[in-house]
């Protein structure tokens, strides 16, 4: 995603904030989501490969558990971020609209 200052126009646009707040979750959120899924997916084979045993299991365990955390925190701080900038939106879209009052 990029910010092209030069399409910009005076005014607010709800879609505008519908599709940031779509391409932020997109290029961001859920980018990362599957480099750690990916990333996951990796480290199970090389584990697979070369230890064997019940350390193996325990360690590829809390190293899932770790990463649904990190899961968690993005999803939790996305929601956080598009609740903050639909509140601030929404404030200038007032603002916007009384000033044709």
């Amino acid at each position: 995603m990029s910010i092209d200052y030069e399409s910009m126009t005076i005014g607010a646009s709800a879609a505008g904030l519908t599709t940031f707040l779509e391409e932020l979750k997109v290029d961001y959120i859920d980018k990362a989501r599957d480099e750690l899924e990916s990333g996951l997916t990796g480290v199970k084979e090389a584990l697979d490969a070369g230890w064997q045993g019940e350390s193996k299991d325990k360690f590829f365990q809390d190293l899932t558990d770790n990463a649904n955390v990190v899961r968690e925190t993005l999803e939790a701080e996305y929601t956080k971020l598009n609740v903050a900038i639909t509140s601030t939106a929404q404030s200038f879209f007032t603002q916007d609209a009384q000033l044709m009052d």
